[in-house]
Formats: C-alpha cells, structure tokens, sequence
C-alpha cells in the first residue's frame, strides 16, 4: 500500500513536471524540440515505474532466484532493432506531440503487441501493412539534427522496457496517459471519418474508425477501441 501512495505521487509530480514544461514552451510560442521531450519522457517513466526489484528483495531467497530467472527471460522480450523502430515509430508518429502524446503512442504500440493480433513482435506491429503510415516510405528517415535525441529516447524506453510483458508497460503507461489499456488505434482529431469531403482518410480508414469507440484524447490524436461485445457480457 506505502508502494502504491509513493507511485501515485511520483506521477503526479512528474505530470506536474509536464504541464509548467508544456506552459513554457507555449509562452515562449515554439513547440518543445525532441531533445527538451526526452528530458521530460525520462522523467514520467522513472515515475511511472513499478519497483518490482523492491518487491523480489523482500521475498524469500527461493522467490527471489525465481523472480531473477524470469526477469533474465523477459529481457530478451525485445530486441535492439525493436526498440529502435519504437522510438522511430514515436518519432515520426508524433514528434510534434507532448511528452504525454509521445508515451500515448508508446502505449497502443505495446498495446497492439500484447493483444496478439497485430504481429508477434515489435518490429511485426510496427512494420504490419498499413498500420503506421510512415512506414510505407522507404525513403523517410530521422533528420540528422534529431537522430541524438531518438537513440537517448531508445536507451529510455529500453531501460522502462527490460523485463516487462508488454500488458505490463501497457498498465503502467496508463497510469501516466489517462488513456485506457483498452486503445488500440488513434489518429489525428481533427481528421473527421464522418466527413464526406475529408481526403486525408482513405474510405476503408473512415469506415474502421466508424466502427470503434472513442476513448480518450491526448493532444492532437483522439484513441479508439475496439466496441464492446455485449453479448459476452457476464450478467
């Protein structure tokens, strides 16, 4: 319980964090670049942490040696090459997004990974036809002034990452949104499905975000889940 309150306040200083830093950048009139984001993207992580290495050392000794094996396990979970299409995949999907919006697509791209549906790994997710739309270019890369800021932002997410099933960054990276684990898709807000002269979406996009549910916003992208069955509902 003593565990929960220190979490639950770390967050919500680092979201304090968030906000004078995002009240700065909109006085000063710019838009944050990368390299102040991933600043402030190490800090909400190291507050959203669940301190599971506190929790083994309390254990008995043969908990501990199980809970070392496993952890040992699980840091294979994701490869070199996986973080590094994430941290692109944030890159370029929403660079222009607060620290919140960047870990808000962090949370559906894990999220996509532990429902299973959308490829067995990262690099499978990410790089699945027609999900992300900058992977459709071979020619889009991280431009040179950035590049810095997207490796610091793969050393990040790779330390927030090492032992954890995806489920698990996906609950913790909610504490930290307010965006529900339940988000699997997002777009842009202002891009309006049920607009007949809106050309930025194809019409098979418009009709699958017709057939989601809205369920939470982050800056400039709205998130969708998939709609309740409630036929399956136990009551």
């Amino acid at each position: 319980m003593g565990m929960d309150r220190i979490d639950r306040s770390r967050i919500e200083g680092a979201k304090k964090l968030v906000s004078d830093f995002l009240k700065d950048e909109s006085s000063s009139g710019q838009g944050p670049s990368l390299q102040e984001t991933v600043k402030v993207l190490r800090t909400l992580l190291a507050a959203g942490t669940v301190y599971a290495g506190a929790a083994v050392s309390d254990a008995g000794p043969a908990q501990a040696r199980e809970g070392a094996k496993i952890e040992r396990a699980q840091q294979e979970l994701y490869s070199k090459e996986d973080l590094t299409l994430l941290s692109e995949n944030v890159y370029h999907e929403a660079k222009g997004e607060s620290p919140l919006g960047q870990l808000g697509v962090v949370q559906v791209t894990l999220a996509r990974l532990a429902a299973g549906e959308f490829g067995r790994t990262l690099r499978d997710v990410i790089l699945a036809k027609n999900q992300f739309s900058w992977t459709r270019d071979e020619k889009v890369r991280v431009s040179p002034e950035d590049q810095e800021a997207v490796k610091k932002l793969q050393e990040i997410l790779g330390t927030f990452m090492r032992g954890k099933e995806p489920a698990h960054i996906v609950r913790e990276l909610s504490k930290i949104t307010y965006v529900p684990t339940s988000a699997l898709f997002y777009k842009r807000t202002d891009w309006n499905e049920h607009d007949p002269k809106e050309e930025r979406m194809s019409e098979k996009t418009k009709k699958l975000f017709k057939s989601l549910r809205v369920v939470g916003y982050v800056d400039k992208h709205s998130f969708y889940a998939k709609p309740i069955d409630y036929s399956k509902a136990k009551w």
